[in-house]
């Protein structure tokens, strides 16, 4: 691609399967203009289920035992159904090989070492969405000038929402 080319580079639930944060960070940086951002959307460790293989708190979802917990358990994906335990958990031992989540602190660093700014805006977010149990809860809380607090609360296990601008 050539450099400096773009206004805007945006991903949606991209970077939790990237494995080399800091090489995708300079060639998204490579790729900007110079006053050019990068939005990106994507689930962190916190979240409590786990989007790819349908089981809650993903940080454990790359343990093979807690894996074959929910296989013997019965819980199948839509796309795993009639499938035995055993089938199951290969499949989500095999899609769970592909899903990197990381800490804020980890993607924080490799944007350092990327040379880049990065911020994170969750928060900010659940401030302005009006869909979903979260934002209603949000909503509520504004009357009592609840709002940002519980926003706050909330972003820990929500979407992460990352920009990343040039130095």
């Amino acid at each position: 691609m050539k450099k400096n080319s773009f206004d805007l580079c945006f991903s949606d639930q991209v970077l939790e399967h990237l494995f080399d944060h800091v090489a995708a960070f300079r060639q998204i940086a490579g790729v900007l203009k110079p006053d050019g951002i990068s939005v990106h959307r994507f689930p962190g460790p916190n979240m409590l289920m786990e989007g790819h293989v349908g089981l809650p708190f993903p940080a454990l979802c790359h343990l093979k035992p807690y894996l074959m917990i929910w296989a013997l358990a019965g819980r199948r994906s839509p796309t795993q159904r009639g499938q035995t335990w055993r089938e199951t958990l290969d499949s989500n031992v095999d899609v769970m090989q592909t899903v990197n989540y990381r800490s804020k602190h980890y993607l924080r660093a490799c944007a350092q070492q990327a040379n880049v700014k990065v911020a994170f805006f969750e928060a900010d977010e659940m401030l302005l969405r009006d869909v979903g149990t979260a934002a209603r809860l949000v909503v509520r809380a504004r009357r009592f000038g609840m709002d940002r607090v519980l926003a706050r609360s909330l972003s820990v296990v929500s979407q992460r929402y990352m920009v990343l601008t040039r130095h």
